[in-house]
């Protein structure tokens, strides 16, 4: 790979930050992985198509990622360029006539969730404990309580890996549980339009996302780094409660846990490594399909070698 060449056109016509040799878990809210070749963060879409130009004219391969929420990084680190959109670029929130948000996607959801609350807008207080952006949320339809972000979406902006810029419905998003069609395609989300609902009176739902935030702080274990829900839910039954019916609450290799708190989180201990916890995934991947019969399959993304 041509690395010294692409940061030295890249340079030339990108203003945001550029980091080499920098190390994964310093990115994702596990604290694991080894070190990404070079990482950007880009303060503009400009920024962005930038970076995709230069990476293909130099055949650098380069991975997305928002703020790393969802997201085990091997420890071998990542060939090729990491692309954050969680810089300032990415972090507009716009508040339009009818209930009408368009939102960066590198915005938390927990700000999110909150912004439009103050603007008396129901409909996102649900999502203000899901630890990632907003470009993430919408990418995997992330879901609580019975809601779901496909429900609001209306537009999806998108650069193309190709440099160009593009606007997508939600009908072309292709949203299905924990998925949509955004996921695997050359694209990557730069901003979202939301449709929620003007209320007169927010108090009873911001009363409900406080009381669903100390729910999470109860059930969850916040107290380590994690990367949310290991498992996807099987149909018809929940990921977290298979785990501990199979006897997995607590198991440990190295210093990746199933957390004794909640069956569908591991947690980083200290020193955990991306290989401690594949091995601990795949050891309650065998025996949760031992004991129910159910095989778990990864609501988190690898990178990395």
């Amino acid at each position: 790979m041509e690395i010294a060449r692409f940061l030295a056109d890249l340079k030339t016509q990108f203003q945001g930050e550029i980091f080499t040799d920098e190390p994964m878990r310093k990115h994702t809210t596990w604290k694991i992985g080894g070190k990404a070749d070079v990482l950007v963060r880009p303060s503009s879409e400009e920024d962005l198509q930038a970076v995709f130009r230069c990476a293909n004219r130099y055949e650098i391969p380069y991975y997305v990622i928002g703020k790393g929420s969802n997201l085990l990084v091997k420890d071998g680190g990542i060939r090729g360029v990491v692309i954050e959109i969680a810089a300032e670029g990415f972090q507009e929130i716009s508040v339009g006539e009818n209930g009408v948000v368009v939102a960066g996607a590198g915005v938390s959801m927990a700000k999110l969730a909150k912004e439009t609350l103050n603007h008396n807008l129901s409909g996102l207080g649900w999502s203000a404990g899901i630890p990632g952006s907003l470009g993430g949320a919408v990418m995997m339809n992330a879901g609580a309580y019975g809601y779901h972000m496909a429900s609001y979406v209306t537009k999806i902006n998108l650069v193309e890996y190709i440099g160009t810029r593009r606007q997508i419905s939600k009908a072309e998003a292709d949203f299905s549980y924990r998925h949509s069609g955004l996921m695997g395609k050359p694209w990557v989300v730069t901003s979202v339009e939301l449709a929620l609902t003007p209320v007169a009176d927010v108090s009873d739902e911001i009363q409900q996302m406080k009381d669903w935030l100390k729910e999470r702080a109860a059930k969850q274990p916040l107290d380590y780094p994690s990367a949310g829900s290991v498992f996807k839910n099987p149909e018809g039954s929940h990921a977290g409660f298979l785990v501990e019916q199979s006897g997995c609450r607590g198991m440990q290799v190295g210093e990746a846990q199933v957390s004794t708190k909640h069956g569908n989180f591991i947690v980083n201990l200290g020193k955990a490594t991306a290989c401690d916890v594949l091995s601990l995934i795949e050891k309650v991947q065998e025996r949760v399909l031992q004991n129910s019969g159910h095989k778990l399959e990864l609501e988190v993304r690898i990178l990395g070698e």
